[in-house]
Parts: C-alpha cells; structure tokens; sequence
C-alpha cells in the first residue's frame, strides 16, 4: 500500500512537470503571433530617483505588455491556442503608444510640482527573438513650493470672505505645488461662497495664476474670484418651501402653516416631524451645508425611500428668493427581515482552554414605522440559536440553546432635551429605548438577562 501511495504521488509529479514544461515551450513560441517586421513589447523599466514611488510613475504607462500569471504570459499562450475569450493578441511595440505614455508621465509629474521634468525612453530590440524592452529615463528635478496667496476681485464682499478664511487654504507656504491641492482649494472656496448665501456661484468663475518667476522653485498663487458678467453675485434667501409626499393613495390632502405648504396625501405625519427635519427655513440665508442636513435628517427618518431637494430662484422683483421644493416616496410602513445564521467563533478561557461554537440561529425582526405619527420607529427582533461547544482540551461537546428578545423604541428627536440640538448644532438626532431579554441554558449554567437602555445619539455638524 505504501508503494503503491508513493507512485501516484510520483505520477502526478510527474504530469504537473509535464504541463508546466509544455506551458513554457509554447509560452516561449508566442512570438510567431507577432507580424513580421514587429516586436513583441517584452518589459516596461523605469529609472527615477527616490522623490516619486515607481508604481505612481508606472500607472501611468498606458503601452504595456501582455499580462502575467506567475512567470508566464498564460493569457496570451491561451490566445495562441485558440481560447480567444480568455485570451489576449500580442501587445506590439508601437513607439507612438510608448512616446505617449512618457508625456503622461511628464504632465503627471508637472502637476505634483515637478515642473522641470525630464523623461525620455530607450527602446532595446532584440530581432532576433522579434521582442522590445523599453526603459523610462526620468529626471523629477526640484519640486516646486508654494511661497504666497493672493486674493482678488472685483467684487469687494466675495474677496472678503475669501480673505478671512484663508487659514483654511489649503495652499500654504512651503507645500509642495501639487494641482490636487490647487483643485481642493478651488472646491472649497465653492463650497465657502455658497455657504454663505451665494447660491448662483460655481467652480467655472475661480481662476487661478501661478507665477514662478520670483524666486528659485517657488511659485506665486494668484486666486481670482471673477463676477459672472450676465448676472451679479448677490445673496439669496429661502422663500417659500413646498414639502410633498408621494404615497399610494389616490386622495390629496395639503396643510400650510408658517414654515410652508405640505401635501400629504394621506400620510398619517404631523409636519412638525418634517418641519424639524428640514434645515432650510423661510426667511433665512441659503446655505449649501442646510441641503446635505436636511436631506440627512429626512433619509434617517426610515419613512422615505427617497428624497429630492430642489432650489428655483424666482423672476421679477423679488428675484434674490429660493422657492424650495421638497419631494418624498414614502416606504412601506412595515418591514419583516428573516436572517438564517450559521454561527461559528471561538472563545478562550486559557491560553491552554478555549471553545469553538459552531451551530445554527435564526433571527427575524420586525419594524414598524411612525408608530405615533411622529415618525417613532418600534422594533421588534426575536433571535433563538443553537450551539455546539468542542473544548480544546477534550472531545467533550457542550450544548447552548440561547434565545433573545429585543424591542426598542426610537424617536426622532432629543426627547425631553430638544434644545441640546441646537446648542450643539448636531445633524442628526434620535433617543432610544430598549427593552431585551436573555435565556440561556447549557451543562454548566442557566441565566436570564433583562437590560433596559435609554440613550441619545446625535451627529455634531463640522460645517464647511
């Protein structure tokens, strides 16, 4: 019996060598797909010093050979054979394609702040074996720092409010003059301007001037904040503010108080649920940080499976509103989740002792929404599982029968400490209750577990 274990494993020893000799011979037989008169890209090698990582550098390589599996081009041998749907054609030298990729190279060099870069490729051929390798020679030189930022524009208030926050540019003095940081800076002076209350402005009207004339390696930042010449830059307020709902009912019902007009349509919801949950108010400032706050706090209610948020600015006299449309696709109301679990983990007593769990659970919750019309959310999980525990120690078997019940009540809001909100000027907000118990029974022990919680979550806006 021993023999004859010991010639099956020589056997497929024997084939495994086989297929992988055969692999390499074909693999080495790949250039007779190359056309005559052409090379087979072989290697693609880059010379840099340290100032770059090789493979940032090499991301940028759009001309590349065949691809590799282990030592072997597998993809294209499988070409060769026939398996065209797995496989790849032979990758050509195309010095068009490889004088592309050093451009890329360059202009990605360019905008890290290497401004006086230097690359240049040498191609080695081999006819003989019909295959090309390139290499990319690349000199980085001296990286460009960022010396001083100024700020223009015509319009007085817009260059203010840019100055006043520059100590949240992300162009400082001495940081390396990479475009990324540039690109950051034009999105968050964006984002400044719309947050406070310039709902016209946009990316398109931030120019900026690099001058690198001044001093060795350094550059000079010039922002301009150009006024759109069709129409001035002014602030907007929120003018009126139609919430509605999309149901599956086919009546309408619409309620207006102060802070808007609400179309219902036969949801059962007070409007000071979506009152509180909106951020824009009638009246005040538009701010950009009041759409993604107020879209946060509708979506955490669970009630809507979508929400839209739309801002028009009105015509004529009273041009400088935002009407603000707010529509809603209501969920449905109740939702049963069944889980199936196959439970296993491990739990150490010793470093000489420890168990492993293995075993089968079921799980199935049951949520139901606006339960007070308030948009409460009371849930319901019932879980019950049966595990094996095998002791390291022996092959003793331990059995855990566990079974769970959960129920928790949600609000959305701070409950009874609603100013805390605003102090705080949180996002989000939401109080819980919950109510559990536990059963669990083995060899060793019985116990009941019945916690009671009470906690407040809330999300602390970081503004813009």
């Amino acid at each position: 019996m021993l023999i004859a274990k010991n010639h099956g494993t020589f056997r497929v020893a024997n084939v495994a060598i086989l297929c992988f000799l055969f692999i390499m011979i074909q693999s080495c037989r790949v250039t007779k797909l190359v056309p005559e008169g052409e090379l087979l890209l072989n290697k693609n090698k880059i010379k840099l010093n340290s100032q770059v990582s090789s493979s940032a550098i090499s991301s940028q390589i759009k001309h590349r050979p065949n691809r590799r599996l282990l030592l072997l081009r597998f993809h294209l041998w499988a070409y060769q054979v026939g398996l065209k749907k797995i496989g790849e054609p032979p990758v050509v030298l195309d010095t068009l394609g490889v004088t592309k990729s050093a451009q890329n190279i360059s202009l990605y060099l360019f905008k890290m702040g290497f401004y006086n870069n230097k690359v240049d490729y040498k191609i080695k051929k081999t006819p003989l074996r019909k295959r090309a390798n390139v290499t990319y020679l690349i000199d980085e030189g001296e990286v460009f720092q960022f010396r001083k930022l100024q700020i223009r524009s015509i319009n007085s208030e817009l260059q203010r409010i840019v100055e006043e926050d520059n100590s949240n540019s992300y162009i400082k003095s001495g940081a390396q003059a990479d475009y990324d940081l540039i690109s950051a800076e034009r999105n968050r002076i964006n984002n400044l301007m719309r947050q406070n209350g310039y709902f016209l402005f946009n990316r398109s009207l931030i120019d900026f001037e690099l001058d690198t004339s001044r001093e060795r390696h350094k550059v000079d930042v010039v922002i301009n904040i150009v006024e759109d010449i069709r129409r001035r830059q002014n602030v907007y307020h929120i003018g009126e503010i139609l919430t509605e709902i999309e149901t599956s009912n086919s009546y309408t019902d619409t309620i207006i108080n102060q802070s808007g007009k609400y179309v219902m349509n036969g949801m059962d919801l007070r409007t000071r649920v979506l009152e509180r949950s909106t951020a824009l108010k009638q009246g005040q400032r538009f701010k950009q940080s009041d759409i993604s706050t107020s879209y946060e706090r509708l979506i955490g209610l669970g009630l809507f499976q979508s929400v839209d948020i739309q801002m028009r600015p009105r015509e004529g006299l009273d041009s400088l509103k935002l009407d603000v449309y707010v529509r809603l696709v209501s969920s449905p109301r109740h939702d049963l989740i069944w889980e199936p679990q196959l439970v296993a983990t491990e739990q150490r007593f010793s470093e000489e002792i420890s168990s492993r769990n293995y075993g089968l659970a079921n799980e199935i919750t049951l949520k139901n929404k606006n339960v007070f019309h308030n948009g409460e959310e009371f849930n319901v999980r019932l879980r019950t599982a049966l595990e094996t525990q095998f002791l390291s120690d022996s092959n003793s078997a331990i059995s855990t029968f566990i079974q769970e019940v959960n129920t928790e009540l949600k609000f959305p809001h701070l409950l009874f400490v609603d100013g805390l909100s605003k102090k705080f000027n949180s996002r989000t907000n939401s109080t819980r209750m919950s109510l559990s118990y536990l059963y669990e029974r083995n060899q060793f022990y019985t116990r009941n577990l019945l916690p009671l919680t009470y906690s407040y979550q809330f999300a602390q806006d970081k503004g813009v």
